[in-house]
């Protein structure tokens, strides 16, 4: 999980130097490559802008990098997908309670990774469409080695947000999902509130913490 995590910390943010097929026929605000090429260039020009590189800035700047982080994507849909058949069976006031707690998470884990930036590339080979739902292909290469990262998205209204994210054939949600899985089949949902309760509390600023 921490790999999984490091890599899409990173993964997120250097699209910028992305050598990308096909861009030039995708219309932005349609295409799900087009889309997720321009948040990650927006988060670039944020991790690099001058003005928010000073000590004093820290904080503002890891803001503006989440709004735009939560405007791509869907972290209701991945915690959704991550409780599987026990979302149905929780209340309202606990699914919003586990959202919360899991949004969090991810969120502390993506800002700590993506400031450990230095000039990362990803192709962005391909996508795949099918109604609502698109798959985009990307190759994420550091130190001359390519690893295959795919971004799995579902269309709400204009916008395609990421559910998903498989990394070496390994799925993000599918990793957190076996994990609580694991959890709950020997304690109820609430000592699962409280352990992702304690994990957030307990990570450090770098989001480096793997692990239930």
């Amino acid at each position: 999980m921490k790999r999984i995590l490091t890599i899409l910390g990173i993964v997120s943010v250097v699209g910028v130097l992305a050598v990308g097929g096909n861009l030039a026929s995708a219309s932005v605000g349609q295409e799900p490559l087009e889309q997720v090429r321009v948040s990650v260039e927006k988060v670039i020009q944020l991790l690099t802008e001058p003005g928010l590189k000073a000590p004093g800035k820290r904080g503002e700047r890891r803001e503006r990098v989440l709004s735009v982080v939560r405007q791509r994507f869907d972290f209701k849909e991945m915690a959704k997908r991550s409780l599987a058949g026990q979302w149905q069976k929780r209340t309202e006031a606990e699914r919003e309670q586990f959202v919360k707690l899991f949004s969090q998470i991810l969120e502390k884990t993506y800002i700590g990774r993506v400031e450990s930036y230095s000039d990362e590339k990803v192709l962005f080979n391909k996508q795949e469409v099918k109604d609502d739902r698109a798959v985009v292909n990307t190759v994420f290469v550091k130190n001359e080695k390519e690893i295959p990262i795919i971004y799995r998205l579902q269309q709400v209204k204009d916008q395609w947000l990421v559910y998903d994210v498989v990394i070496e054939g390994v799925s993000l949600v599918m990793n957190y999902r076996t994990q609580f899985n694991q959890i709950l089949g020997k304690e109820d949902f609430p000592a699962l509130v409280k352990r992702l309760e304690e994990k957030l509390v307990s990570m450090p600023d770098d989001g480096s913490a793997s692990g239930l």
